[in-house]
């Protein structure tokens, strides 16, 4: 990773910056982007004028897109029955792609504004220093054909210019171009995303080592939150395999729940420094166990009249899932020493976790009939983790105590030694479990003690 050699910062973005962020302006990395604005660290942003032409660009396809979908949603045979509906109106509409775009642009305009960018303006390159790097194969120009190389000579030139003005520049590109035709010139800095920007910028800072030694010596306490935030955020398991032409096996679940989660973190990168506070980035892996349900198709009736199940049976099960994600943790600062912990933010796209055959690593069903299950939620009296335990996989005895009408009770004795996965603190359950009628909790009388 290459080192930042004059402070304060000047630093140029490309367009794949945004893209990568989905143009969303206020996600993790442009926040602190901005903050860093803010407090002087990069005294300048800058935007080359073609970067928000192509942001904008980006704008109408993405409206377009949606356009399309809504369409093919409307004209579609689920809708089409309600097209003359109130409420299918008022609800499900085109987007005005206008008023969107203009929307867009304000926000984007509003995020250049707090960040005091400069507009790198480029109509003053001329085309035919741009035809000679084209025709001599100078970079960012190359063998293959790609189009988006014209765009690239075009900004490679302004910054020549610029560089002069700003002593050194910090780009941030995706793109290789820009790195090869600049790569002799010891005024550029080149990362390819703000990730690594930002832990050259505080890798030096003492609070970043400060920050390491408070995470290593409270991690099962911050693992343990993380879990907590994760059974927070909503869950969707596709059961289904694909192949090139569609769906080609597995199983439609209709619901799922997630059982147990149990997570491995490590700090990634300090992305801020601040006044009070060191924000964090995490690198965490995350175990889940997921009770899914799905129907069971040999024993469910369908009616051809009504078109929907008269009688319908379920079959849950388990499933095992890995998840890679990156989390946020933002840690307090008294008199420059690591204090606590403000905020834990686990990055999730559309604030649902998706889980699906690429990241299932077991999956098994299980007997469902009679009391096949009882499971509970134990929290850990030392690092909070959440243990999730099937009592009626402990159950020493089962016998009936009594018939009531409806068959006999069933007394489940539970005896349970065990000790908590991440810390270690050991625990003992035991009690009764009572089973009225057949295949229904009627009482539960265990108790855990924690050793």
């Amino acid at each position: 990773m290459p080192s930042l050699t004059t402070k304060p910062l000047y630093v140029v973005l490309d367009t794949c910056i945004f893209e990568n962020e989905n143009f969303n302006f206020n996600s993790h990395d442009l926040s602190i982007l901005k903050q860093y604005t803010q407090d002087g660290t990069i005294a300048r942003l800058i935007i080359p004028d073609i970067v928000i032409g192509e942001s904008q660009k980006h704008f109408r396809d993405r409206i377009k897109k949606a356009n399309e979908r809504i369409d093919a949603l409307l004209d579609g045979r689920e809708l089409r029955p309600f097209s003359a509906t109130k409420s299918l109106c008022n609800y499900v509409r085109r987007i005005d792609d206008s008023k969107l775009f203009s929307e867009m642009v304000g926000v984007m305009n509003a995020y250049l504004s707090a960040t005091s960018a400069t507009i790198l303006k480029t109509n003053k390159i001329k085309l035919k220093d741009v035809l000679d790097d084209y025709y001599n194969i100078r970079p960012p120009f190359g063998t293959g054909k790609k189009t988006h190389e014209f765009r690239d000579d075009i900004i490679i030139r302004r910054l020549r210019e610029v560089v002069d003005v700003y002593g050194e520049i910090v780009s941030v590109s995706t793109d290789g171009d820009w790195k090869d035709a600049l790569k002799d010139d010891q005024r550029f800095i080149f990362y390819s995303n703000l990730e690594d920007l930002f832990s050259s910028i505080t890798k030096e800072k003492a609070l970043t080592q400060k920050t390491q030694e408070y995470f290593s010596m409270h991690r099962n306490e911050i693992e343990s939150h993380i879990e907590n935030r994760l059974f927070e955020i909503p869950c969707d398991v596709d059961g289904l395999e694909y192949d090139n032409k569609g769906v080609v096996g597995g199983v439609d679940y209709i619901s799922s729940d997630i059982q147990e989660i149990s997570v491995r973190s490590k700090i990634s990168g300090i992305d801020y420094i601040g006044e009070g506070e060191v924000i964090a980035r995490l690198f965490t892996q995350a175990d889940f166990c997921i009770e899914c349900v799905c129907r069971d198709e040999n024993k469910s009736i369908w009616d051809a009249d009504d078109k929907d199940y008269c009688y319908e049976e379920f079959i849950p099960i388990i499933e095992e899932h890995i998840l890679n994600l990156s989390v946020a943790i933002t840690f307090s600062i008294k008199d420059g020493e690591v204090d606590g912990v403000k905020k834990i933010e686990p990055f999730i796209k559309n604030k649902m976790l998706h889980f699906d055959t690429e990241t299932r690593t077991g999956c098994h069903s299980k007997n469902f009939d009679g009391f096949f299950s009882y499971k509970q939620v134990y929290q850990c009296e030392q690092c909070g983790h959440k243990i999730c335990i099937d009592l009626i996989d402990y159950a020493e005895t089962s016998s009936a105590i009594a018939d009531r009408g409806m068959g006999p009770e069933i007394e489940h004795t539970i005896s349970h030694n065990g000790e908590c996965p991440r810390c270690g603190k050991q625990f003992e359950i035991s009690g009764a479990i009572y089973e009225y009628p057949m295949g229904a909790l009627n009482d539960d009388s265990t108790i855990i003690k924690w050793k």
